[in-house]
């Protein structure tokens, strides 16, 4: 059996907002990398209908299995409500592929596949159990972990190797999801008692966690960010969903775009580096 066929791509959604929508556009670009082994839980019946009806591979959580996911400590809160049970529901689904045998790759509906990352991630699982990417913005949240470290790790994009190692990391982590206000802090938590040092920007930072083999993945593969680019593998984007769709769709137009358009969509971008260099000069003629 391959990789590809071996490892399942998911991610989860519910029918609060625009989420269906966002989950549609996530979809959209792993068809366009040709990417077949992915699915997207849908927590509720509206947000499988609006899926399913535009071909979008999905399947419905049934009542019964959501009666095994444990909530979070605050799990009432408006942001957890917002949110619905996707962050459970994420590590539960994980744990399920796990026993079946199969690497699970997590991403939220706004972390965008510019490119097909697979094969760097199976390099990277021959020495690994578990893939992670990072926030290093200084709004990086848990705000404790970016003080002391540098980065906190991001729970919207994970990779976990099907092994003993990362069944029982899963399992560790559903335990401890009702002492903590969200999964982003459980993570944090658990992960700073090894992480000794700061990782330096840029460079790549793996360490064992018990027995987990655990690897930090760049900002180079996957990056959160605001910024509409091109340059990273997976561009996970961060604001308001009407946002995250704009930006979602600039994206998919530059990764679309032939020779020519690129090169007019530059010549008008020096354009206005030119016009606005000019504006300022002006400026400081009329207040010298």
């Amino acid at each position: 059996m391959s990789f590809s066929e071996n490892t399942v791509i998911y991610s989860v959604t519910n029918g609060n907002g625009r989420y269906p929508e966002l989950a549609a556009a996530w979809a959209r670009f792993l068809d366009r990398n040709n990417i077949n082994n992915y699915i997207i839980y849908c927590i509720d019946k509206k947000s499988f209908d609006y899926l399913n009806e535009r071909g979008v591979r999905c399947e419905l959580v049934t009542k019964e299995s959501q009666t095994k996911y444990k909530p979070f400590k605050a799990q009432k809160l408006k942001e957890n409500e917002r949110y619905g049970l996707i962050a459970s529901h994420k590590l539960m689904i994980a744990k399920e592929l796990l026993e079946q045998g199969k690497n699970a790759i997590y991403a939220d509906t706004d972390a965008f596949f510019c490119r097909n990352p697979l094969p760097h991630i199976q390099e990277l699982l021959e020495t690994h159990d578990c893939l992670l990417s990072t926030v290093t913005h200084p709004s990086a949240y848990p705000r404790e972990t970016r003080r002391k470290k540098g980065f906190t790790v991001c729970g919207g994009f994970f990779v976990l190797k099907a092994s003993p190692h990362g069944i029982n990391f899963i399992n560790t982590m559903l335990d401890r999801l009702s002492n903590y206000s969200d999964e982003q802090c459980c993570i944090n938590s658990y992960f700073s008692e090894y992480m000794t040092h700061r990782k330096k920007k840029g460079c790549a930072y793996s360490f064992l966690a018990g027995d987990l083999s655990v690897n930090l993945l760049t900002q180079a593969f996957v990056r959160r960010t605001h910024h509409p680019t091109t340059k990273n593998c997976v561009l996970h984007v961060t604001g308001p969903i009407g946002k995250s769709l704009r930006r979602a769709s600039v994206v998919y137009r530059k990764l679309s775009e032939g020779p020519k358009q690129k090169q007019r969509r530059r010549r008008r971008r020096r354009q206005m580096q030119r016009q606005r260099r000019r504006q300022r000069r002006r400026q400081r003629q009329e207040e010298g």
